[in-house]
C-alpha cells in the first residue's frame, strides 16, 4: 500500500507519484507536527504548474487550505453547510 501521507517537503513529483497510485487520487500534506495542512489534487498541481511552477518545486508552494473535517455527529445539515460555505 503507498502512503498518501506527504510531509509539506514533498515535490510535486512526488505528490503526484502519489495521487497517481492510490484510491481515492488525492495525498494529504503534513506540517511538522504530524497535522494535517491541506489536501493536493492533480488539479492544484496543474494549476501551480500552469502559474510557472516546476514539478521539482515542493508543496510549500501551494496555498494554504486547510481541510474541513466532520465527524460523524455532524448532521446532514451541518454537512450541507459546509458543502456549500
Amino acid at each position: 500500500m503507498v502512503d498518501f501521507i506527504l510531509p509539506l517537503t514533498s515535490t510535486f513529483r512526488e505528490a503526484m507519484t502519489t495521487i497517481e497510485n492510490v484510491d481515492p487520487s488525492i495525498c494529504v500534506v503534513r506540517g511538522q507536527d504530524g497535522g494535517v495542512l491541506r489536501t493536493v489534487t492533480d488539479g492544484d498541481i496543474r494549476r501551480q504548474l500552469l502559474a510557472g511552477a516546476s514539478l521539482d518545486d515542493d508543496l510549500s508552494a501551494l496555498p494554504l487550505a486547510p481541510p474541513v473535517i466532520a465527524t460523524e455527529d455532524t448532521t446532514d445539515g451541518q454537512l450541507h453547510n459546509i458543502m456549500i460555505s
